[in-house]
């Protein structure tokens, strides 16, 4: 006689083994347990796909790109890889561009993620970079069904590899433009590269009468002399483009640019948030290093316009909690990168996606509510009390007793001269003094010889 197991219908059998897949382990036990089994299991495991690669080590890129199985099943493929990749490096056994062969071949991919990364352990190959003219290749070899597109790089692109001679330079504006054969199907849109134009939203044959499906865009272009001083021309031309209904399906629209403090003053770095749906220009304050009792401990703050501060222990950690608060992506089971959008409550859950329904707590910065991952971030008092955190303005804040920086929110977009950095700002009645009891160690560390002082109204 079956086992009562065996007399479940395949249907059944399916949505049970797709509680699993935030425990893949038991998934895989349950695909070796008999052929109905492995062919029910084998669809759910290849619909979401995490795929990494590393210079050192067995990589899951190579190995499924050389067996090329069940191509045709995975629906979003979540790519995590080392700049090494793209190198001319001959020692590499796996070459990336074999990426431009196999992905035309996911005939039903949806969702593309990419994250090029140099790991703790890779701090070596800091002079490695992946030239932006390959992420457009990529790009272009993407099949035509993909509609959501995530490109992270953390500025280890756009400019062309160590090994490359000089005449082999690559045009920065390259990815850009093999972005408009994508545009006209895309639903959303997350770019955190070295560098970003408004290149991409000039769309072949774009008309007065065309309209995109475009929903969710996040741009967050990650060079320095791009992010400090991103050109002004780029931000009034995608506001036009709003503007002109070229998109009236657009949800969200936002710019993160950084702004650093270079004025004598008290500042800190700036995240600037423009939203070019609300027309807004959002300043975010944040700070690295706070100093700790482990000086091998690194952790950023930012703040927002309550005062409240928000710790992260690396800096992708906290660029990613403010690009994600505002985006539609998020990381699902075994680091899978999903769209927030893309699937019910229900389906996003058996997705391993619970934790980033539930556990999360909003931020407010300036009009933007951004939902912070409870696990990714630390409140002040536990910085203070596990790590011995410090900082000079929590002590000025406690001498005035009054909050004397906040996030802040302005109409309209700050361009140019307009855009500044935040300072701290005393009450009134309040100014600063220098602390003779004080050694300064660092020569750039003016905080320290600061205290502020009451001077009388």
């Amino acid at each position: 006689m079956a086992s009562p197991l065996a007399q479940l219908p395949n249907e059944l059998l399916l949505d049970i083994f797709e509680k699993l897949l935030s425990v893949r382990r038991d998934l895989v036990s349950c695909l070796r347990c008999c052929r109905r089994w492995h062919n029910i299991v084998v669809d759910i495991l290849y619909t979401h796909v995490y795929l990494a690669y590393r210079r050192r080590g067995t990589s899951s890129l190579p190995r499924f790109v050389t067996q090329a199985t069940r191509m045709q099943q995975v629906v979003s493929l979540t790519l995590d890889v080392c700049p090494t990749l793209f190198s001319k490096e001959r020692t590499s056994p796996f070459k990336g561009d074999k990426l431009f062969s196999f992905l035309p071949q996911m005939t039903v991919l949806r969702t593309f993620s990419l994250t090029i990364s140099v790991s703790k352990f890779s701090k070596k190959l800091y002079y490695v970079h992946t030239p932006s003219a390959i992420l457009s290749k990529i790009v272009l070899a993407l099949p035509d069904t993909v509609v959501n597109l995530e490109l992270r790089s953390y500025t280890w692109d756009g400019r062309k590899d160590y090994r490359d001679s000089v005449d082999q330079r690559v045009d920065d504006h390259s990815l850009c433009i093999a972005l408009r054969v994508l545009l006209p199907r895309l639903r959303t849109l997350r770019l955190c590269v070295s560098h970003i134009c408004a290149k991409f939203l000039a769309a072949p044959g774009s008309g007065a009468n065309i309209s995109y499906p475009l929903r969710q865009v996040t741009l967050h272009p990650e060079e320095k002399m791009w992010s400090e001083k991103w050109d002004d021309d780029n931000i009034r031309q995608m506001a036009y483009f709003y503007q002109s209904k070229v998109f009236p399906h657009l949800q969200s629209f936002n710019i993160i640019t950084h702004k650093s403090p270079w004025s004598s003053e008290i500042t800190w770095n700036t995240w600037v948030i423009r939203d070019i749906v609300s027309h807004t220009t959002s300043l975010v304050p944040y700070k690295c290093p706070v100093k700790t009792k482990d000086e091998d401990l690194e952790l950023w703050v930012l703040r927002d316009t309550s005062g409240k501060d928000h710790m992260f222990r690396n800096r992708y950690r906290a660029h990613d909690a403010v690009e994600e608060g505002l985006s539609t992506w998020v990381s699902g089971h075994y680091f899978v990168r999903l769209p927030r959008g893309e699937k019910t409550d229900e389906e996003r859950r058996k997705l391993g996606l619970k934790d980033a329904i539930e556990k999360t707590s909003s931020v407010e910065f300036g009009r933007h509510i951004i939902q912070l991952p409870q696990s990714g971030s630390l409140d002040r008092q536990t910085a203070v009390d596990k790590y011995g955190a410090h900082m000079h303005l929590w002590k000025w804040e406690s001498a005035t007793n009054c909050t004397l920086m906040r996030a802040h929110c302005h109409n309209g977009f700050l361009l140019g001269t307009d855009l500044v950095a935040l300072e701290v700002t005393l009450p009134p009645g309040w100014g600063w003094s220098h602390d003779i009891d004080v050694e300064i160690e660092d020569q750039y560390d003016f905080d320290n010889a600061l205290i502020p002082v009451y001077k009388g109204i």
